[in-house]
């Protein structure tokens, strides 16, 4: 192992200077750099910029000011010069103190932005400029030492990609496999021994058919009773619509004809500006188990128009925002003044059982 020593970074790292309006006739007609993404790749385009431009040499060192710790680093290895923004800096280098790949690793390591923060007392405000780069001083071993870290880092790597691989496939594996678990349960397939062995239990009085009567005559009964609002008459199923056979005593259905909204609580209007609201917003539902991992609990004065939608222990709530993130989960708590999100869409059963409590909205 060599000795570590003290060395700032402007000793081995040269900022090439130079902006340029950009219509200059240095910069014109230059491809762009258009970004570095934060596997170090750099992406070239035609458009042209109205921002101040700086000029990239091949085999200069390209920072981006805004991503550098996020691994927006990169070596340009094209043959001809380049452009790019005012938020991006090019840098020559002595490649007799420093193998360049070693120093990308320090950049993209936080004790890059921890010495940043110690030795620049008046702070970054938005990007990293080579002013902040240049006077800082780093331990650095020397070139043999930098290769050897650079190699071994390399090689762990390797290792660590490959295990990431093997774990998205295992995941990509699990997610086919539980969603063929749906499909057959959906299809009536994992309860078919169930069925043949209780044959009496799926038709006539306890088939699907005749529960969606009693369902609709439940809906008939609270719509007299004004509890819920009529709603519009939906569409019959057409056989285009019906992706497979159904067994024996089951029926298809819409959804609303099972299930009904969630009633809309004005509480600006209905509660005090001081009344405590347990408030669920998009980021208290866990998608992996489909649970509530937390209520907030908020005054009303803090809370937007967008908490309206009533809660109760049984509902389900499904976010409309970015629905591929299954941000879907059953209340299983009973809560006083209890609201949720305007981004989520409520439902509740239209079975009795579900209408034993007084609604939040009858209460107030």
């Amino acid at each position: 192992m060599s000795k570590w020593e003290n060395v700032r970074i402007g000793d081995f790292l040269y900022h090439r200077e130079g902006t340029y309006k950009p219509d200059n006739p240095k910069v014109r007609d230059l491809t762009r750099l258009e970004k570095i993404d934060f596997g170090g790749n750099i992406h070239l385009a035609k458009k042209k910029s109205k921002t101040n431009m700086i000029i990239i040499k091949p085999g200069d060192l390209v920072i981006s000011g805004i991503n550098v710790s996020k691994g927006a680093v990169a070596i340009y290895q094209g043959s001809e010069d380049i452009s790019a923004t005012i938020h991006f800096s090019s840098y020559k280098f002595d490649k007799e103190k420093i193998d360049i790949d070693f120093f990308k690793l320090f950049l993209k390591s936080s004790s890059f932005i921890e010495l940043l923060k110690e030795q620049l007392k008046a702070g970054i405000k938005t990007e990293i400029k080579p002013k902040h780069i240049l006077p800082l001083i780093i331990q650095l071993p020397d070139k043999k030492e930098q290769t050897i870290i650079v190699n071994w880092f390399n090689k762990k790597l390797k290792k660590i990609y490959k295990l990431q691989d093997e774990i998205n496939y295992q995941e990509l594996l699990l997610k086919h496999f539980r969603q063929s678990i749906l499909q057959e349960a959906i299809e009536g397939k994992l309860t078919a021994g169930w069925r043949k062995k209780h044959s009496e239990l799926v038709v006539g009085e306890h088939s699907a058919e005749n529960l969606l009567k009693k369902i609709k005559e439940e809906k008939e009964h609270l719509i007299k009773e004004n509890k819920i609002k009529k709603q519009k008459q939906l569409p019959p199923i057409a056989e285009k619509e019906k992706p497979f056979e159904l067994p024996e005593g089951w029926a298809w259905c819409r959804m609303g004809e099972f299930v009904i909204l969630s009633e809309n609580l004005n509480i600006h209007s209905k509660f005090t500006q001081d009344t405590l609201i347990n408030y669920v917003d998009l980021d208290c539902v866990d998608n992996k188990r489909y649970f509530l991992k937390e209520i907030k609990n908020k005054k009303v004065s803090d809370l937007s128009t967008r908490a309206r939608r009533v809660l109760q222990k049984g509902y389900i709530s499904y976010s409309l925002v970015r629905p591929y993130l299954n941000n879907i989960c059953i209340i299983d708590k009973d809560k006083e003044n209890f609201i949720g999100s305007t981004g989520f869409c409520v439902f509740k059963p239209t079975w009795s059982q579900a209408f034993n409590a007084t609604t939040l909205v009858n209460a107030s």
